[in-house]
Parts: structure tokens; C-alpha cells; sequence
């Protein structure tokens, strides 16, 4: 039976890494990144372990798909490769990485990556002519029923333009205006005429509205839809929809359908390009 409890001296791990490691070139690469920034933002006197090693374990942890704080944890204890990053540094605990990375590296984080892709780049591991796309869907926490539709909106305004350019010429004669008065002109005349004479507005049952008053409410009634639609357009830019209390999220298919009817839900396709 073989025994499993003896004492054996501790080498250095570097001898067991095969040389051709990419760890080993990591670590190469490292060595000439500048961390004045990140340890500006690590002035803990009594931290147990240096900010640019937590940095170098964070960035082959990447490189190797994991990216849990307690999977990270996991690897430094029982992965030589970790272990020979941390050079008999302690082991730092899955709440220790998950700061590090959620706080310290949030400022420096793209100095220090910028700095990594030059490094590639300048040793020929990277040509620069390849840009690779990706992205995906969130559900934006908006109501799913404030919907604006570019098809519905381009509609209605098209009819809109044919009734304004039916009745405010109508409206224009009637005033000894030009026939071919625009809408804000026509609307601006009639305005000072009601200013002009005190007209008085009245509304409801059994209030008779002169034609001045219909006139002018026609007419405001077509400028506030008119900017309304106008508004509409600016807002939803080359996209098709958008929520009315979220205007960043548009409407589209998630992979989540609760209902099981392809409802389209507020969202956003963010993409990130490498």
C-alpha cells in the first residue's frame, strides 16, 4: 500500500510546467505592463497579496474559462500553474478575488487590457485583421405594452399630412390667408386674432364654440400631432420600435417566452466586437 502521508520537499513548480505553457508567456508579457494605476487603487497597506499578481491569476483565469471567484479560488490551490503565478504568495479567498475584480480592477481594468493587446501585437501574436462580433439579448424592465411601432407611426402620419393639406388651406381662406399658408403660420395668425379680440374659449355641453375657436383647435390639435410624430421618428432612429418608458429598449423575440405565443418583449441587443 502506497503511502500517501510522506514528506516530500517542495521544488519550484516551474520545473513540472511544460515550457511551451502559455502561462509562461503571460507571465513574460506581464512583467512589462505598467500597474502605477492599479496600485493607485490597491492603498491598502495590509493587503496579503499583490494587486498584480491578483491581476495576472485574473487574466489566465480568463484565458482558461473560468471566471467564478471560487472556481478562481479552486485553481490556486490545486493548480501548479496558479500556484506557480502566486510564487508562495498566499491564496486568496473567492471573496477577496470577487472584489478585486467587481471593484479595484474597475478603473484600470482597460489600461491594463490595452496595454496586453499592444504587447501581443508587438510579439506577432496578433495581426490586428480580424474583428470578431458578438452579442445578446436583455430584457429591459420596462412595461411590455408601451410599445411605438415605426410602421404604425410612418401611417399615421402620412395621414396626417393628407388632412392638413386638405383643410388648412380651408382654413387659411377663410382668414384671407394665401392658399398655400403653412400649418405653424396659419396657426400663428389665428392665434393673435384670438388675442386680438379676447376670444373667450368654451367647452362642454350646450357651449357654442365660434369658428374661430374650432379653427384654432383644429389646427393645434394637427401641429401637436404633427411633433408628436416627429418626435416618434427622432426617437426610434433606424429601429423599428421602442418603448415609451424606456426609449433605449426596443422591442423584439427573447429566447424566454413565458407565454408561448412569440410575444416581443422590450430589450437590448447589446454586441461587443473584439
Amino acid at each position: 500500500m502506497r503511502n500517501r502521508n510522506q514528506v516530500v520537499i517542495p521544488l519550484d513548480l516551474g520545473i513540472r510546467i511544460d515550457e511551451k505553457d502559455p502561462v509562461r508567456k503571460l507571465i513574460e508579457i506581464c512583467d512589462e505592463l505598467d500597474y502605477t494605476d492599479l496600485y493607485a487603487a490597491y492603498l491598502r497597506h495590509w493587503r496579503k497579496i499583490d494587486p498584480r499578481t491578483m491581476f495576472e491569476l485574473l487574466v489566465f483565469a480568463y484565458m482558461n474559462g473560468i471566471y467564478s471567484s471560487r472556481e478562481i479560488d479552486s485553481a490556486c490551490r490545486y493548480d501548479i500553474r496558479f500556484m506557480w503565478i502566486l510564487q508562495n504568495e498566499p491564496v486568496p479567498d473567492h471573496s477577496t478575488i470577487a472584489r478585486f475584480q467587481n471593484e479595484r480592477l474597475t478603473d484600470v481594468m482597460e489600461d491594463l487590457f490595452y496595454q496586453l493587446t499592444e504587447k501581443l501585437y508587438e510579439m506577432g501574436e496578433l495581426s490586428y485583421r480580424n474583428m470578431f462580433v458578438d452579442g445578446t439579448k436583455i430584457e429591459a424592465n420596462a412595461n411590455r405594452y408601451t410599445f411605438v411601432w415605426a410602421k404604425a407611426v410612418a401611417k399615421q402620419f402620412e395621414k396626417l399630412e393628407v388632412r392638413i393639406a386638405k383643410e388648412v388651406p380651408e382654413v387659411a381662406l377663410r382668414y384671407d390667408l394665401f392658399v398655400d399658408t403653412s400649418l405653424e403660420d396659419c396657426l400663428s395668425h389665428l392665434m393673435k386674432l384670438a388675442n386680438l379680440v379676447n376670444l373667450t374659449f368654451v367647452s362642454g355641453k350646450g357651449k357654442h364654440k365660434t369658428q374661430l375657436q374650432r379653427d384654432l383647435e383644429l389646427l393645434t390639435s394637427f401641429y401637436e400631432r404633427k411633433e408628436g410624430y416627429k418626435e416618434h421618428q427622432s426617437t426610434l432612429g433606424k429601429r423599428k420600435s421602442y418603448s415609451k418608458t424606456d426609449h433605449d429598449a426596443t422591442f423584439m423575440r427573447l429566447k424566454e417566452d413565458h407565454m408561448q405565443n412569440g410575444q416581443l418583449k422590450p430589450a437590448y441587443n447589446v454586441q461587443i466586437s473584439v
